[in-house]
């Protein structure tokens, strides 16, 4: 059964409870750092926990915030389903670094969706992320949302590496809406993507003129089969939210899945 929380106050009262499934959303809620170290302790000490939504979207917890957060989520080893909103908490390179290196510990994590906009984590802080999240060997779905972080067409490009290296991810999603990487920069980092043989289902949230350069890049390298961007993109749009291309980067995904590219 899955309990539901949106007051701070209400779930440390509920601390000598054992939970199974928490949904907890205490956004914009002004959590300082004892709350937090209380929230987090509760948090570790939950030896069923299974999935757990948590919500801290605008607390602005800070460098330390993640420090704390990330090492007492990391002593919860069966978490499987992890659901982690932080946008809007200046966590900057150190922060997010450090949040990888602990999550990386959930050994039994199968299903990670992050949300991380506007963090000023910048490419290096994605670089660390990323690279700290390959060992979660057992991840199969993973949704990062970085929207509103300069990450740059390096960090575009080290992401796209180091998501080849997870041999069991099936499902990705990432959202990179406002993180300056360039056409240059998404086309690199699909071709990294695309070398792992596992991922069945992409979700790619960019700026259409990103994928249109994509495309110009793809037909370049490959042109023997062009690819029409304005009639695969009308088309897109007429179809179902899902859109099957077979062989798309002429590598060796069998499925690749695209949905959700949004105007400028």
């Amino acid at each position: 059964m899955r309990f539901s929380f949106n007051q701070l106050q209400q779930f440390l009262e509920s601390q000598n409870q054992n939970f199974s499934e928490l949904d907890l959303d205490f956004s914009q809620n002004k959590l300082n750092e004892d709350g937090l170290i209380e929230l987090s302790g509760i948090l570790s000490n939950q030896n069923d926990l299974n999935t757990l939504i948590l919500n801290l979207d605008w607390n602005l917890i800070g460098i330390k915030g993640a420090q704390i957060l990330g090492s007492k989520l990391a002593d919860s080893k069966s978490i499987k389903y992890l659901t982690l909103k932080l946008c809007g908490n200046n966590l900057f390179v150190q922060g997010i670094s450090d949040l990888g290196i602990q999550l990386s510990r959930l050994h039994n994590l199968k299903n990670l969706n992050i949300f991380l906009g506007q963090n000023n984590i910048k490419s290096q802080g994605i670089i660390d992320f990323s690279t700290s999240l390959a060992n979660c060997r057992n991840l199969e779905t993973l949704v990062l949302l970085l929207s509103g972080n300069n990450i740059g067409e390096q960090g575009a490009l080290v992401l796209g590496s180091n998501i080849s290296k997870f041999i069991n991810l099936r499902a990705l999603g990432l959202y990179l809406y406002s993180c300056n990487i360039g056409g240059n920069g998404a086309f690199l980092m699909c071709k990294n993507i695309s070398k792992n043989k596992c991922i069945t289902n992409l979700t790619l949230d960019i700026k259409k003129k990103l994928v249109s350069r994509i495309f110009k890049m793809l037909s370049k390298d490959n042109p023997v089969n062009k690819i029409d961007f304005e009639t695969f993109f009308k088309k897109m749009q007429q179809q179902n939210p899902f859109t099957e291309i077979q062989d798309y980067f002429n590598y060796q995904i069998q499925l690749l899945v695209l949905k959700s590219f949004k105007e400028n």
